[in-house]
């Protein structure tokens, strides 16, 4: 472990690597958790919920298919 005075200068990955050695898939949990929550705070806050029928859902679950058309927006 790093002296005390040099605890403020550790990058933030070494960090999260030292706890999910000592912790593992507790951590890994928690910090899914939280990924989670914060995504569903900042959908609900910016309102980008969209709605759709369980049936159309259904079939985007299933899919195993991605576009690999590469899209260029110009400014």
């Amino acid at each position: 472990m790093p002296e005390q005075r040099e605890w403020r200068r550790l990058p933030r990955q070494w960090l999260i690597n030292l706890l999910f050695t000592f912790v593992g898939e507790l951590f890994e949990r928690w910090v899914k958790e939280k990924v989670a929550e914060r995504n569903s705070a900042f959908v609900s806050k910016n309102k980008l919920d969209i709605a759709i029928a369980p049936e159309i859902a259904g079939f985007f679950a299933k899919s195993d298919r991605v576009s690999r058309k590469e899209i260029l927006f110009k400014v």
